[in-house]
């Protein structure tokens, strides 16, 4: 029998069909969630070496002049994550152009957005602070001026503009998947997180403090890696039956 065909539910099917869709969903996925864990570990190597404000621009260029490489390894994370996305993406649409489903649809739309914004973040973090050094060597006030753009495009523009188009994607496949048996039944509900992280974020400033907006979006954050991965290895598993 040839090696590029598979035997799948009494029929053959070419191993670019449903189980190599399955493991390279899997794989994508587990990959991005380890990348997005490795991202904190960097920020708590910052906090670590004394540099805690991440607030105070002063203290990030001299966190800069002193660990450049710390700076770049992020840039390389989200490189790599754009990549993961970007695996997913090509995957989850050849999917969507054989279903109807509405979700399927919205979600493979999303995956690319994603894929966009965290490459171009980590590009922005590798490239800027041989610059953001060099302004700084001629007034330090350039240097910050220049942190602040960086930082407010890239971290805070790009970078939750990539967490925010996941979490849309992770929230429409999630409801696509409810009525479905391809999951264990708790996934596709911890998914709805993706909703959480959204609403949370949008309307989060608008709402009264009494209400745990907050720890919400905390919980949204650190529970949508975990989902990331449950969902990465529930692919896997999927590809073996």
């Amino acid at each position: 029998m040839p090696p590029y065909y598979v035997r799948r539910q009494g029929h053959f099917n070419l191993a670019t069909g449903e189980t190599m869709k399955n493991r390279t969903t899997g794989i994508a996925l587990i990959v991005y969630s380890l990348l997005f864990v490795g991202l904190f570990v960097l920020e708590g190597t910052r906090e670590s070496l004394g540099f805690i404000d991440a607030d105070n621009p002063q203290v990030m260029m001299a966190f800069l002049a002193e660990r450049i490489d710390i700076f770049t390894y992020t840039g390389q994370l989200y490189i790599l994550m754009g990549f993961a996305v970007a695996a997913l993406a090509a995957d989850k649409w050849a999917k969507s152009r054989e279903s109807s489903s509405l979700m399927v649809g919205m979600g493979a739309f999303f995956l690319p957005i994603a894929s966009g914004l965290f490459l171009t973040n980590g590009v922005l973090r590798i490239a800027a602070p041989g610059t953001l050094l060099h302004m700084a060597s001629y007034n330090e006030e350039w240097g910050i001026a220049g942190y602040l753009a960086v930082q407010m495009a890239g971290t805070q523009g790009l970078a939750l503009a990539g967490g925010m188009a996941m979490s849309a994607w992770a929230a429409t496949f999630s409801l696509g998947c409810i009525q479905t048996k391809n999951y264990p039944k708790f996934l596709p509900w911890l998914g709805l997180l993706g909703f959480v992280h959204i609403l949370a974020y949008m309307f989060g400033p608008l709402l009264p403090d009494s209400l745990p907006v907050y720890p919400l979006y905390i919980i949204s954050i650190f529970g949508m890696p975990l989902w990331f991965l449950l969902l990465g290895l529930a692919e896997l598993q999927n590809s073996r039956d």
